[in-house]
């Protein structure tokens, strides 16, 4: 027998649920105490919940009779024009504001750009630089302008979504538009290689340093 702690009845072991904690192997509260306890604290969670809810409505209402919304990022009220239209929306405006959008949009771009570039060798695979800001990526046979008419989503996320394939390296800004202009990275050994433009690839042979592979 066990006196429960939290209704101060002598009850069966079995009445306890078991533990590893307490040195007779049993909790403290019989397991009614502890199927009680658990339905008042779910049910003060959502008293709780449905009074936040009910204050952020009223908020919310007062704010549209005067065209204002606050962001549910920044939490600042600011006017609809701050807002991007969206007809899934009640009110037809986003939770964000154009700002949060903008800056969240940009870390979502980055965290999946530096993906990419992790995945493709981490640097420009010609001069080796690695800052993310610096980096490009470059279609290895040139077709890159074929590419793009037929691509429903950035380049970036169509690599994230067909699992990195091959035909792709990273570059930096100056390699990339060396290749482009002029066919050749200067920053190779002498050799003949071919010229490579995204639109209409002319074939023009010139002497230039270490082409790219």
């Amino acid at each position: 027998m066990k006196i429960c702690t939290a209704c101060q009845l002598e009850q069966p072991l079995n009445n306890f649920a078991r533990t590893p904690w307490s040195k007779d192997g049993r909790y403290d509260d019989c397991r009614s105490c502890v199927r009680a306890s658990k339905k008042a604290s779910i049910e003060l969670a959502k008293s709780e919940a449905r009074e936040t809810r009910r204050i952020a409505n009223s908020e919310k209402a007062a704010l549209a009779v005067e065209n204002l919304k606050r962001c549910t990022k920044c939490k600042q009220v600011k006017p609809h024009q701050e807002y991007k239209h969206n007809k899934r929306f009640k009110d037809g405006y986003e939770y964000y504001c154009k700002r949060c959008l903008l800056d969240s949009g940009r870390k979502r771009d980055r965290k999946q750009k530096q993906l990419v570039v992790n995945n493709y060798g981490g640097q420009c695979a010609c001069c080796g630089a690695d800052t993310l800001e610096f980096l490009a990526i470059h279609h290895i046979n040139g077709d890159g302008g074929e590419h793009r008419k037929t691509a429903t989503m950035t380049i970036v996320s169509w690599l994230i979504k067909n699992n990195f394939p091959t035909g792709f390296q990273i570059l930096c800004h100056n390699c990339h538009a060396a290749l482009h202009f002029y066919g050749y990275c200067p920053h190779k050994n002498a050799v003949t290689v071919k010229a490579i433009s995204d639109t209409n690839p002319p074939v023009i042979n010139v002497t230039v340093t270490n082409p790219l592979k």
